[in-house]
């Protein structure tokens, strides 16, 4: 079933609205909340940020308002609640500054729509930034507007192929996305486990959930390894905020450093091998996203949090 308020409090978190963070944990959660009282499971939920009905992408980043006069209907016609920005100009523009924020919220649209539970459904083109020039309703626009270029594609359009695939590859490295019931904290049964961090480092409480002016969380999932004794450990830190911030890294025992997977602030998102472990703090630029993998210890034998409990 296309999840629509996955869409929204998607858009709406990411827009920087007060009072979105919890009902976005809720869509990276698979949509229990949906879902999960008629016995259905996350993958039940079609997950989308755009569709074929609505903005592109590259126009939800790009355009505060819609812009479908050449339909003929005086721009009455489309959807007008769409939870779109513009960043400070109205369609396209030379700011390189704008220009980067405005991929760089693309990539954390697509990392949020592919690392959510659920089944990720991405619009055609929007790997790559296609734009409609701010229509959103195109639907009877059978000329080159609506005509996907494939060779016109830019350089940046380019790089966030890259980093499509590069999510994706991440996806399936990840047997957590292949558990196809809701991981609920406290349940010894499951081989699986989500956990939400704040900007401290610490599990999140009530009151943390409750403030309305967060844009920061962590979200980590993690299963048993491969090696005897070991859980595997990911965290992703999403940070909406329009300044940049800093995350201290969650406590786990016999866990040496991170490993940076990919960082939405790069223009490809994927760092260079030498420039990809970080320990203790994570540096976040504005509007960024960032998943790390845990590196253990070369002598330790088990790994376990030591943050505290959502329950204390």
């Amino acid at each position: 079933e296309w999840n629509d308020r996955y869409r929204d409090s998607v858009r709406r978190f990411w827009k920087g609205e007060p009072g979105s963070l919890p009902d976005f944990a809720r869509r990276l959660h698979g949509s229990s909340d949906i879902f999960e009282h008629s016995a259905r499971r996350p993958s039940a939920s079609i997950n989308y940020v755009c569709s074929h009905d609505g903005f592109t992408m590259a126009d939800l980043v790009s355009y505060a308002q819609r812009h479908n006069e050449l339909n003929g209907e005086a721009n009455q016609d489309g959807h007008q609640g769409n939870h779109s920005e513009n960043f400070g100009v109205e369609g396209p523009t030379d700011d390189p500054t704008i220009n980067a924020l405005r991929w760089r919220q693309q990539k954390n649209l697509l990392a949020t729509l592919l690392l959510s539970q659920g089944t990720p459904m991405i619009s055609g083109g929007d790997e790559f930034g296609r734009t409609l020039m701010g229509n959103n309703n195109a639907y009877c626009q059978d000329n080159e507007l609506n005509w996907y270029d494939w060779k016109g594609i830019k350089e940046s359009g380019a790089l966030q192929q890259q980093f499509v695939t590069h999510l994706i590859n991440i996806r399936k490295s990840i047997p957590v996305f292949e558990h196809d019931d809701y991981i609920h904290d406290g349940d010894n049964t499951c081989n699986y486990a989500i956990q939400w961090f704040n900007t401290a480092g610490k599990i999140m409480q009530p009151n943390h959930w409750g403030d309305h002016q967060s844009r920061t969380i962590g979200y980590m999932l993690s299963w048993q390894g491969t090696a005897a004794g070991f859980n595997e450990h990911s965290l992703m830190v999403f940070h909406a905020g329009r300044d940049a911030a800093s995350f201290v890294l969650p406590q786990i025992t016999n866990v040496a450093e991170w490993e940076i997977l990919f960082d939405t602030a790069l223009a490809n998102g994927i760092p260079e091998p030498e420039n990809n472990k970080v320990s203790e703090r994570l540096r976040l630029f504005s509007c960024s996203t960032v998943m790390l993998r845990a590196i253990h210890a070369e002598t330790s034998i088990s790994s376990d949090i030591t943050s505290g409990s959502g329950n204390e």
